[in-house]
């Protein structure tokens, strides 16, 4: 099996439905199995797919840091929100990862039976490799390699083992180990210099399992988390970055894909310039307003795009060859015309898939964008409830609807001057709208929890698209000509 690689572009969607932490995924078309993910390593002697001549340039980014100077409120809200802090550099990483303190007790280096968190190359697979794997490392050759384990030596200090059926060591390189994702999951990668990108880890640790609390505030740590097997055998820098981080230079990996997260992106965050364009030529010349994006020079269909970038699922980035999957939005500019330069995952209506229930409801923290086209709210814009820049304390981005200057409220707050005495506390409104919440005889039109369609059956149960108005065809109804 063999992945052909491409990088997708940091974009920054301060206008979230609901802020969680990003794990801006692409997905495989419906009922298709996940089959294109695997590693093409050209130094390690396997064919390098031929890119297309299409691929957009890389943006003059400068990161967010310099936009403080003059937008000094708006970078201090920004602060407060969850997507400052979308990634973790290594001394970020959180202590209860090293030290016992989750809920399972398991530390780093006790995963794998003591040997740590191997990267994924294959899945299914307890060491990341089927059978055995040669490498070449920096120069160096490794062969029969059973797997490659990332070893915590102290501090925030890792080494990669690339080891051998037998338990030997073969070789040893120092790595960075980088982590996306602080509220639901936490998932790290690295890179081990063999020319395969940006590697993730086995294991991940989640808080939204058996007990987990991640509704904890940005000022400490959650708690309560587990090990669980993530099996993802995709590359950060093609299929995490680009939501995660702020300016993913795309040309710069496929040229080098050696670099690490800090050496590729503009913000290790999700920045000001994943909503504003990049930033480089207004920060030379700051009185010229034309070099910059603001939205509110946009029309609500940009606006919400901008917010979709992540915000959706796709299957394939349009400026690459189209037997890649990867589906971040790279290439798009916040004024750009999404659709340009994606293709969506669909729905298969009357039928559920893993990303989308039977009436098109999605089941993915990202797909709020979908599920905000199929309702009575389709003209909405998500800036219509949700922040550009500031967060509530739970670091969440509400805003007092139509509030100029901006007021930042609770959910409930938010919601309470359309639905007072109805939905105006935090679990009335969780209640309705969960979409799991009555289909217990119909799974396939169960959905998940926030869900965003603003729509409900005769029963009071969410729905996506009610069955007289599906399209005979398998698409989004905003997409059939």
């Amino acid at each position: 099996m063999k992945r052909k690689r491409w990088m997708t572009l940091g974009i920054f969607l301060l206008t979230l439905v609901m802020v969680f932490s990003i794990t801006g995924c692409g997905d495989t078309p419906a009922n298709e199995e996940n089959n294109n993910n695997e590693n093409v390593n050209g130094e390690n002697g396997e064919e390098v797919p031929e890119e297309t001549s299409d691929i957009p340039e890389y943006g003059n980014y400068v990161g967010s840091d310099a936009c403080q100077g003059c937008h000094s409120a708006e970078y201090e809200a920004w602060q407060g929100t969850w997507h400052s802090v979308s990634m973790q550099t290594p001394d970020m990483l959180y202590d209860d990862i090293f030290n016992g303190n989750l809920e399972d007790g398991i530390t780093w280096n006790d995963l794998s039976e003591g040997l740590g968190n191997p990267i994924m190359i294959d899945e299914d697979e307890p060491s990341g490799i089927a059978g055995t794997k040669d490498f070449v490392v920096q120069g160096t050759e490794v062969n029969d390699v059973d797997g490659v384990y990332i070893y915590h030596l102290g501090d925030r200090e890792f080494e990669a083992r690339f080891t051998a059926e037998d338990g030997e060591i073969l070789h040893t390189v120092d790595v960075e180990v980088f982590g996306h994702g602080n509220k639901r999951r936490a998932t790290n990668f690295t890179n081990i210099y063999d020319g395969g990108g940006n590697y993730l880890l086995k294991y991940q640790v989640r808080y939204d399992r058996d007990g987990g609390n991640w509704s904890q505030t940005l000022d400490g740590e959650p708690t309560g988390g587990v090990w669980a097997d993530r099996n993802d055998v995709r590359r950060w820098d093609d299929n995490c970055g680009g939501c995660h981080a702020t300016g993913l230079n795309v040309p710069a990996n496929l040229e080098n894909p050696d670099l690490i997260a800090t050496e590729l992106v503009a913000d290790m965050a999700v920045g000001c310039e994943a909503c504003h364009g990049p930033g480089g030529d207004h920060a030379a010349d700051p009185m010229n307003e034309d070099l910059i994006v603001s939205f509110s020079d946009m029309t609500t269909k940009q606006q919400n795009d901008a917010c979709e970038q992540c915000h959706t699922r796709t299957t394939a980035n349009k400026h690459f060859d189209p037997e890649v999957r990867w589906g971040d939005a790279y290439g798009f500019l916040p004024g750009d015309n999404l659709e340009d330069h994606v293709e969506f995952i669909l729905p298969t209506w009357g039928e559920e898939w893993r990303r989308v229930s039977a009436d098109g409801k999605g089941r993915g923290w990202h797909q709020w964008g979908f599920d905000l086209q199929l309702g009575p709210k389709a003209d909405w814009a998500c800036i219509d409830c949700h922040s550009v820049h500031g967060a509530n304390d739970e670091g969440q981005q509400f805003r007092e609807y139509g509030s100029s200057p901006e007021v930042i409220v609770t959910m409930e707050e938010s919601c309470a001057p359309c639905h007072e005495g109805v939905y105006d506390t935090k679990e009335s409104i969780r209640e309705v709208m969960d979409g799991r919440r009555g289909w217990d005889d119909e799974p396939e039109f169960s959905g998940r929890a926030m869900q965003h369609t603003f729509r409900l059956d005769d029963e009071g149960r969410v729905i996506g698209l009610p069955e007289e108005e599906w399209p005979e065809e398998n698409n989004w109804p905003w997409l059939i000509e």
